[in-house]
């Protein structure tokens, strides 16, 4: 297999129209996502210039006609066997998943421990941070699903193994927490369901400033674990001087999925950020 280096311009060209394989693109459209804040000419300019560093860059594998240009303009990225996309397989193999209810081994890459890697890693631009969350969303789509068919057979340790990767990728998957919960109780394990309600209540009061859910506290209650109640007198006390921040917890609690939906990306993006910044501490 022959390496080529692409200049980066042009490479941002290549990753966006492989987001759209075999799909007719405006011009307009891929200057628009990739330039937005530049004037029209010269975001034309630069597709011209990045199309031709593209074209030569292919043109070392005898294949610069990998991206055509149609009577109208339209780019086209043309998959076959000289090119293959790998978020694009992974996708394909992911449906085909989801899509069998009898499957309990997720596919490649997803079934590493740490799940698949993160694409377009080093790229910030909208349209690719779009690519990103919707890729992350689909993997956990099919962890969910695996974990909730593992859970369904009674598989204790894949469950279990399944349930943990998930929280991995995001430790704030509180209804995660608790699947894992149940399935500790149900298998006879009360000590491991109390540590995972500690560390996801840990957890959320940390990152979100809110506590788990009734449905969570429930199922301990049921099982007899839950955390001995404070004396009347103490809670009486207290009452006065919590009202104000309960009124806020329960908005919080109220609004959280959206809260951990928007704090998820933010810690993405700052986890991308670090990566940079070692970078380029290492390169000085």
């Amino acid at each position: 297999m022959r390496r080529i280096e692409i200049p980066r311009s042009a490479l941002q060209v290549l990753l966006y129209l492989a987001v759209h394989p075999d799909q007719a693109v405006l011009r307009a459209q891929v200057m628009d996502a990739l330039w937005p804040d530049t004037p029209p000419a010269k975001a034309a300019s630069r597709l011209t210039s990045a199309l031709w560093r593209l074209r030569k860059a292919l043109g070392q594998t005898g294949r610069d006609d990998l991206v055509s240009a149609g009577s109208d303009g339209a780019l086209t990225l043309a998959l076959g066997d000289a090119l293959h996309v790998d978020i694009h397989d992974m996708r394909r193999r992911t449906q085909a998943f989801l899509d069998d209810d009898t499957l309990n081994d997720l596919p490649a890459p997803l079934a590493a421990d740490a799940g698949p890697e993160e694409p377009f890693l080093g790229w910030y631009d909208p349209w690719a941070l779009r690519e990103r969350v919707r890729l992350e969303l689909l993997f956990e789509r099919c962890a969910r699903a695996q974990l909730d068919r593992l859970c369904a057979a009674d598989a204790f340790e894949p469950a279990v193994r399944a349930g943990e990767r998930l929280l991995r990728r995001d430790p704030l998957l509180e209804d995660v927490h608790e699947q894992l919960i149940r399935l500790y109780l149900r298998h006879g394990r009360p000590g491991m369901a109390k540590r995972q309600y500690d560390r996801c209540k840990a957890l959320l009061a940390e990152e979100l400033g809110v506590a788990p859910g009734a449905s969570m506290t429930a199922s301990l209650d049921d099982a007899g674990l839950a955390a001995p109640a404070a004396p009347a007198e103490a809670v009486a006390e207290d009452a006065a001087k919590t009202a104000p921040r309960a009124a806020r917890s329960t908005t919080a609690q109220a609004a959280a999925p959206d809260v951990r939906m928007a704090y998820r990306l933010l810690r993405k993006s700052c986890r991308d950020l670090q990566r940079v910044t070692d970078m380029l501490v290492i390169r000085s």
